[in-house]
């Protein structure tokens, strides 16, 4: 498989397997949507796992995941992400809004918020209201990291303060209650 490779398969059983490997970008994201959204309408799985091998990538094919997964979860279906070796950023994000959440012993996930004021070439009323979109964006991760980890108030906003990488090792998202399991 090559970066962003996204792979979908059913299994005997009533469990459905998607592949988040490489980079969640807009193909993989596209890719990953359409994958959930087959397993939903074609095979109405109990299960849907989704194994995470990523270091995140980007912030609009993330959050379009995540509404796709929570339509699946509308549905009755339940998500597992697994994590195999790295879900970083956005990645650690569709990971959190997954319904049970588990990490091999090696893996490690990374959260960091995002900096403004990045956008080079553009007028100050325009900075501006991308400024503002980053804001709104980063408020609806920040909501899910609250909803889904027992992370004081305190930490959270240390998490996303600034862009710089936070990992946790398998054994310490589970202690922040980012995970629910830690096994191969």
């Amino acid at each position: 498989m090559s970066e962003g490779d996204v792979v979908s398969s059913r299994l005997a059983s009533d469990d459905y397997n998607v592949y988040l490997y490489g980079e969640l970008n807009h193909m993989a994201g596209l890719y990953m949507q359409q994958s959930v959204s087959e397993a939903v309408v074609r095979g109405r799985p109990k299960t849907l796992n989704i194994f995470i091998s990523s270091g995140g990538g980007s912030v609009v094919s993330g959050l379009d995941l995540i509404a796709t997964i929570r339509q699946a979860q509308l549905r009755g279906i339940k998500l597992h992400g697994r994590v195999q070796s790295m879900a970083g950023s956005m990645a650690a994000y569709v990971l959190l809004a997954c319904d049970w959440r588990s990490m091999s012993p090696v893996a490690q996930l990374m959260l960091h918020g995002w900096e403004e004021g990045h956008q080079q070439g553009v007028d100050k009323k325009t900075r501006a209201a991308l400024d503002e979109s980053v804001k709104n964006m980063e408020a609806a991760i920040v909501e899910l990291v609250k909803e889904r980890s027992n992370l004081s108030e305190e930490r959270i906003a240390e998490i996303f303060a600034d862009s710089a990488h936070k990992y946790f090792t398998a054994n310490q998202a589970l202690e922040a209650g980012l995970v629910d399991e830690v096994c191969w």
